[in-house]
């Protein structure tokens, strides 16, 4: 193709055009998958929504609860922020 080999066609024509155009529907399943799983428990630790079932048995009190929901909420806003300023990168070039 217009004189190009193949491995430099598809790294260096196919491949970023194929990482920019698919890279939006990457990043909402990664929000997804930390929305939906507890990233405690990816990383095998005690799942920290048991951890708060338990504390909160233990005071007979909501507050636990609300301070994991801080949690997931701080965690996926960091993980927009960085997935959108790696979009932005990948849509600029």
């Amino acid at each position: 193709m217009l004189g190009l080999s193949r491995p430099y066609t598809f790294f260096k024509v196919i491949l970023p055009v194929v990482i920019q155009r698919s890279f939006p529907a990457y990043s909402n399943e990664v929000i997804t998958l930390v929305k939906d799983t507890s990233l405690v428990y990816i990383l095998g630790v005690m799942d920290i929504l048991k951890a708060a079932k338990s504390v909160s048995n233990t005071m007979s009190s909501i507050l636990p609860y609300v301070y994991v929901g801080i949690v997931y909420l701080i965690i996926v806003g960091i993980l927009t922020v960085i997935l959108n300023k790696m979009e932005r990168k990948i849509q600029a070039s």
